[in-house]
């Protein structure tokens, strides 16, 4: 059935157009009046809201949750030698569809797709999942996901678990991710900038300005990303950043905090809260001094 499932109206659309100029070229020759209403009909029907003018804009033609393609075209420009590409078992029906179903490689090298056998309720397919973990770079492709169960979010939760795993994309509510054995291979990276900063008293509010600088958002799902010091004195900064940030994007977050007695500046870092200090991945802290 795929992909004409849910988009039967815009397949017919050929066989609509050859009637209504096929009806156009009898009126020009034969016209009636009646046969003019029905060519008038007809058109309204084309152009309306259900029609051709809906489906022109291109969010009337995406399934959310189900939009592989930018995935695809993502990963096969960007794949290099040492990575692979798992493909979740439910969306390789539209994968072999758009990308070939005798294809068994994508971008540049050869045989480096990885075909998913099953969904990932309660502990199964456990096979799958160690094929990922132990890989030492890998993408995970997925479409047609679950978001109110558990088909494939187990398999995510134990990768990120595991090593380090990231979000590269998200368009249409169809995830991209990419995971490592190693964080150092990891492809997030973001820079910091203070952008103002007030003291009154010992009450400081500083505006920091976070920009997502490599290929990864900021947040996969399944992570606390703050913003904070590296004190662990109970005194400590800590202040989440909620938000998915994504490759090129940036957000400006407010830090109030309270100037310990003597203290001439504070280092703001960014970390994965029980993970790591995201210093590991090359972002260095933004440095707030006592004006």
């Amino acid at each position: 059935m795929f992909p004409l499932k849910d988009r039967l109206y815009l397949f017919a659309y050929p066989l609509i157009l050859l009637l209504f100029f096929h009806l156009a070229n009898r009126l020009w020759n034969h016209g009636r009046i009646q046969e003019w209403i029905v060519l008038g009909a007809m058109a309204v029907l084309i152009v309306s809201q259900e029609g051709i003018a809906y489906y022109l804009k291109e969010d009337s033609r995406i399934i959310y949750k189900e939009e592989i393609r930018t995935s695809i075209a993502w990963v096969e420009e960007n794949i290099e030698e040492d990575e692979e590409c798992y493909v979740y078992w439910h969306a390789l029906p539209a994968f072999w569809y758009e990308h070939g179903y005798e294809n068994t490689s994508i971008g540049s090298s050869s045989d480096n797709l990885i075909w998913g056998n099953g969904f990932f309720y309660n502990g199964e397919n456990q096979e799958d999942v160690e094929r990922i973990i132990s890989s030492e770079k890998i993408y995970i492709l997925i479409s047609h996901i679950n978001t109110s169960g558990d088909r494939v979010y187990p398999m995510l939760r134990q990768a990120d678990d595991a090593g380090c795993l990231e979000k590269i994309l998200h368009n249409y509510n169809t995830p991209l991710y990419y995971y490592t054995k190693d964080r150092a291979d990891g492809k997030f990276s973001a820079r910091m900038e203070i952008l103002e900063v007030e003291t009154q008293g010992d009450i400081c509010d500083a505006l920091i300005r976070i920009v997502n600088t490599g290929g990864a958002c900021l947040n996969n799902g399944f992570e606390t990303i703050t913003l904070r010091t590296k004190e662990d004195d109970g005194q400590d900064i800590l202040v989440p950043i909620d938000a998915e940030l994504a490759p090129g994007q940036s957000l400006d977050v407010l830090v109030h905090f309270k100037w310990e007695k003597d203290v001439e500046y504070t280092d703001l870092h960014l970390k994965r809260e029980g993970k790591c200090w995201m210093d590991e991945q090359g972002v260095a802290p933004v440095r707030v001094y006592r004006d």
